[in-house]
């Protein structure tokens, strides 16, 4: 888990390298960006590939 509050960044290495950062609503998500589900109910990430 990345964090509990919003505006947190995360660089998730493996395969491909995926930059996350914690948002606190759906509206807060850039418009190339990935939108998941997240551990804590009131918060989503918003997600892309690094290249």
């Amino acid at each position: 888990m990345a964090g509990s509050r919003p505006g947190a960044v995360v660089d998730v290495a493996g395969t491909t390298d995926v930059l996350t950062r914690v948002i606190a609503s759906p509206d807060e998500r850039p418009e190339a960006a990935v939108l998941n589900p997240y551990l804590v109910p009131t918060c989503g990430r918003a997600a892309g590939q690094l290249g």
